[in-house]
């Protein structure tokens, strides 16, 4: 009997370590699978950390690329500043929407989101900003080609001008009217007041000056003022009458010159004979050679040698 009871015995002790085993292999394999999981899920909460990290970083840097890149557009035009104006508001409206975020310790699916459209404002504002680039490049062709333009009206002007100015002083100089045949006689007053050759340079009471002006059909017709300058033979210029004005604007060399004598003729382009006067007054001539210049509308237009005697 003892021996059944000690085999009985032995038996359930063999069954009690036996579930015991299998109780303790149960659980640590339980243990091990509840690690296993936790570790799984603390390495995709590390990922997600991460990741959420690398998207905070690369925001705040995409910000800065977007923000030193607009800067280079600055003041080169008023239309394209503006534009760059709304682009500026447009992203410190999104760097503070993503400040936000980071202080909220928003989900990564947030600042996806916001990546995503700062990625789409910076292709809009940047696609904008090249197609008036483009008009600009177009403009400022189009100003060259017309400053060139402008540049080549400009020289071809001067050149017309100066063509004309030419043609203008040819003209003008062709205008101007020739004496020829100077004719001077001395004569002196009698009693009765007329006029008769004078016998000597002393008893010379005026100068008798007959002269033609010569056919001219550039020249326009009407009075024209000659004045003439009679210089002694010591260079010195016998004075005007007391009545006029004694000088007269040289246009050649544009000053004004003084002369003897002024008479005024009245010339329709033909062949003209003129005479001219000049009171000797209280004055003594010097015998000699004289000199007569003729000047037409101040231009110089002849001159002639006369022997007193």
């Amino acid at each position: 009997m003892k021996t059944e009871e000690n085999k009985k015995t032995r038996l359930w002790a063999l069954v009690a370590t036996g579930v015991v085993g299998v109780f303790f292999l149960g659980s640590s394999t339980l243990l091990y699978v509840d690690n296993k999981s936790l570790e799984d899920e603390n390495k995709v909460k590390t990922e997600q950390v991460e990741t959420l990290s690398s998207v905070k970083i690369q925001l705040e840097a995409e910000l800065k690329s977007i923000d030193a890149e607009l800067a280079t557009f600055k003041g080169k035009n008023d239309e394209l500043d503006g534009l760059l104006k709304s682009a500026y508001n447009d992203l410190n409206a999104k760097k503070k929407k993503i400040n936000k975020l980071i202080k909220q310790n928003a989900s990564l699916a947030k600042f996806k989101k916001e990546a995503e459209s700062l990625k789409k404002m910076k292709n809009s504002y940047m696609t904008k900003i090249a197609d008036m680039e483009r008009k600009m490049n177009l403009l400022s062709d189009e100003n060259k080609y017309l400053k060139n333009e402008n540049e080549r009206l400009k020289q071809d002007f001067e050149e017309l001008n100066n063509n004309y100015m030419l043609m203008e002083r040819k003209v003008e100089v062709a205008s101007i009217l020739k004496v020829d045949h100077v004719i001077v006689s001395a004569e002196k007053k009698s009693k009765n007041g007329k006029y008769s050759k004078a016998g000597a340079p002393k008893k010379t009471d005026r100068l008798l000056i007959d002269f033609e002006l010569s056919e001219n059909r550039v020249a326009d017709a009407g009075d024209k003022n000659i004045y003439i300058r009679i210089i002694d033979p010591k260079g010195n210029l016998l004075p005007a009458p007391a009545s006029e004005k004694g000088y007269f604007s040289n246009e050649d060399q544009n000053i004004e010159v003084s002369y003897s004598i002024m008479n005024t003729v009245n010339y329709s382009n033909n062949n003209i004979k003129s005479k001219a006067y000049y009171e000797v007054g209280n004055q003594e001539l010097k015998e000699g050679e004289y000199t007569l210049e003729f000047y037409c509308e101040g231009h110089f237009c002849g001159a002639s040698k006369y022997k007193l005697k």
